[in-house]
């Protein structure tokens, strides 16, 4: 099958695929549908940009709009397959790599069906197969192994009462502002090293960050001096050193002295391969940071997520009395249980964390992270997030499916301020006097788990599953475009069990730190701000 691009102007889209006006520029992918009709896909609106070079163009595509690239995916999911390519992908790649991506995936496909087909071996085989596959990618690779820590020291004090200088990444997301904000209010905080991948190629790449702040209303909460403690690191989490340097990258190793990992591909529609790169790789790049400094082993806090115990049910002790340290990490054979590649890259992740911890003495905290709900007081969120688009597609539509599912979230600010006091606490973090670290540690901070029902009740309708995914799909309205474009709608598959609930532990510790009990559950009142927000 043959993948070109062909500039064309004033030529007219498929009748029902009009995407644009005649007068738009448009790119013809000679990819067929099932009908082996031509596709056509709007890229350039103006003329002039025919005149300019690839890569130019290509950086012109770029610059699109978020709205015009989940348009674009909606029709390739109808068009060609459905979640063949990611809205990160189409976010990222140039126009080329896209075609090529989705020319590699359909071949994939059309290989695993053949191969489907043809193959003989049972059930059983290939899940031995799959087990052997995790187990080989929760290996550490020679870059981390070959790592030397001789005359490197564990900070005697993880948290430095007087200096943290941190790396943190993600702060061009939702979770990661919020830190990003709560750490620059802390007077012993000095420095704040921020990753970011700067894709509005801005000159001045740390607008991207206050416009990120503007957007959920935390820039103007801060004086000229706790800006000034941010300090952009244009770079990518998923490559070498991040991209950077060597000269870059030693001297941030060798500064720092706290590194917080809040970056992630959320893509929950997305597979294993396709996320990998982010939630994997990144993780491995952290931990290479961390064994980089020529002073010191830099403690880690990686954010993880509670849907990495999505269809599982606690068995055994475990089921009236859930303890996450005790319980250890996920199995890996429960990994094709998981509904999606983010759940399984992020098991993955810990897993890698906790082996290169032991091997090399590094201090860690892995905290999984409630789904994260809207800011309380002010609405606004993250506008992908399921459970918010859930809430509005509801009330949009007045009806709610009579599927209830169990989930775990919590609004920004509850899970913000319970992670950094968590962090700061010097009895949180696994240390053992220059030895390996022997126990895993980590953190479920979230609240008790809750019925989807619950949250749409007051201004729904209950009817069928069916007719309410038929509602959804038929909805011209951007939030039930975004809910079925980001999101199955067979949710079913995110359920998490009752007994996932905060554990009696980690309960008594936030107690402790005095801030457990201050609004970790979705009330009506902050599902009317969310709502009344996205009104606007």
């Amino acid at each position: 099958m043959k993948f070109l691009i062909k500039l064309a102007k004033n030529r007219k889209p498929t009748k029902g695929h009009d995407l644009c006006n005649q007068d738009d520029m448009l790119i013809e992918m000679n990819i067929k549908d099932k009908k082996e009709t031509p596709i056509y896909f709007k890229v350039f609106r103006n003329p002039k940009v025919l005149k300019k070079s690839v890569d130019k163009r290509n950086a012109y595509f770029k610059r699109m709009g978020k709205s015009f690239k989940v348009q674009l995916k909606n029709f390739i999911d109808k068009e060609i397959s459905p979640n063949i390519i990611t809205i990160q992908q189409l976010q990222v790649n140039t126009i080329q790599s896209i075609i090529q991506s989705i020319k590699s995936e359909l071949e994939k496909r059309k290989n695993e069906k053949h191969n489907y087909s043809s193959n003989k071996t049972t059930s059983f085989t290939k899940a031995e197969k799959k087990l052997e596959y995790w187990e080989n990618e929760i290996k550490l690779d020679d870059s981390i192994i070959n790592l030397s820590i001789e005359n490197k020291s564990i900070p005697k004090q993880i948290i430095n009462n007087k200096n943290n200088i941190i790396f943190l990444t993600g702060t061009t997301g939702f979770l990661g502002v919020y830190l990003l904000y709560q750490l620059l209010l802390l007077p012993t905080c000095t420095k704040v090293y921020c990753l970011i991948r700067n894709k509005s190629n801005n000159d001045n790449p740390i607008i991207e960050i206050y416009d990120n702040m503007k957007k959920h209303l935390l820039y103007n909460k801060l004086n000229t001096h706790q800006l000034s403690k941010i300090n952009v690191i244009v770079g990518d989490l998923s490559k070498n050193q991040f991209g950077l340097n060597n000269k870059e990258y030693k001297l941030l190793a060798n500064d720092i002295n706290l590194i917080i990992n809040s970056g992630a591909d959320i893509n929950l529609l997305a597979d294993y391969e396709s996320i990998k790169p982010v939630n994997v790789n990144g993780v491995k790049e952290i931990i290479k940071l961390s064994l980089s400094s020529s002073k010191i082993i830099v403690p880690i806090v990686n954010l993880s997520t509670y849907s990495v115990f999505m269809k599982q049910e606690p068995k055994g002790d475990f089921k009236d009395n859930f303890d996450e340290q005790q319980f250890g990490l996920v199995p890996l054979e429960n990994l094709n249980i998981l509904p999606g590649g983010y759940m399984q890259s992020k098991v993955i992740g810990e897993y890698i964390l906790s082996s290169a911890a032991k091997l090399k003495s590094i201090p860690y905290i892995i905290i999984r992270s409630p789904s994260i709900f809207s800011n309380p007081t002010t609405g606004i969120g993250h506008n992908a997030d399921f459970a918010q688009l859930f809430i509005q597609a509801c009330s949009i539509i007045g009806h709610y499916p009579d599927l209830s599912i169990g989930f775990l979230a919590s609004p920004i600010t509850w899970c913000v301020e319970n992670f950094t006091n968590v962090i700061l606490n010097e009895n949180s973090w696994s240390t053992n006097n220059n030895s390996p670290i022997s126990k895993l540690n980590v953190y479920n901070i979230n609240s008790e788990v809750i019925i989807s029902e619950t949250l749409v009740k007051d201004f729904s309708k209950r009817i069928d599953f069916s007719q309410w995914k038929k509602l959804i799909n038929q909805s011209e309205n951007k939030t039930c475009i975004k809910l079925r474009t980001f999101h199955t709608l067979n949710y079913g598959r995110f359920d998490i069990s009752n007994g996932y609930g905060i554990s009696y532990r980690t309960k008594q510790l936030l107690i402790s730190l005095g801030s457990y009990g201050n609004g970790s559950i979705i009330n009506y009142e902050m599902i009317y701000n969310l709502l009344n927000y996205n009104k606007k």
